[in-house]
């Protein structure tokens, strides 16, 4: 079952995590480690006999002149992705998606691309899910899956992309140290 051999490791994993000493550098470590662990299942829970299936993680930052970019901090390919920003067509999507905690499906980015998706640019996948990393709070970054062959990702794979998504959001707010906010 998913949920033993797969997502029961990553729950103890943020919950290792939530226990070590806020100022210790075993706490960033072991926020690294989860991020990998997290791309990695979803690679295995996915479908692992997906050739070129990757799992990518975009930090949410803001640059000198308090714009948003999306940086790619963490990818189960080499090299990682690009970056996102504001001010372009796919960025401003992209930030949008963000800002409505949302989660995006592309079955094949050449039929049914989303709002924003920058067909010029050469990519090597064909269809993407897009999972804004929400802490329930405010989103943290962009989680993603995506390969190299249309349909081989489906609507079924969205609900996991975002549930992994969340918790890798939860692991950030965890070692950033996040407090909560008045509403």
């Amino acid at each position: 079952m998913i949920i033993d051999w797969a997502l029961t490791p990553l729950v103890e994993q943020l919950g290792r995590l939530v226990r070590t000493t806020p100022s210790s550098n075993r706490r960033q470590l072991l926020a690294s480690d989860f991020q990998t662990q997290a791309l990695n299942t979803l690679k295995e829970v996915i479908d692992p006999s997906i050739p070129q299936l990757r799992a990518n993680y975009f930090k949410l930052q803001y640059d000198a002149n308090d714009n948003p970019i999306l940086v790619a901090v963490k990818s189960t390919a080499k090299p990682t992705r690009q970056s996102f920003r504001t001010g372009t067509a796919e960025g401003d999507a992209v930030m949008d998606m963000l800002a409505g905690a949302e989660t995006v499906f592309c079955r094949d980015t050449a039929v049914d691309a989303p709002p924003g998706f920058d067909a010029s640019r050469v990519r090597d996948y064909k269809t993407f899910i897009s999972a804004t990393a929400f802490d329930g709070i405010e989103p943290d970054g962009m989680l993603t899956v995506d390969a190299p062959k249309s349909g081989t990702l489906t609507g079924a794979d969205k609900g996991l992309v975002r549930l992994v998504a969340a918790l890798v959001a939860i692991s950030e707010s965890i070692r950033d140290r996040k407090k909560e906010v008045s509403m």
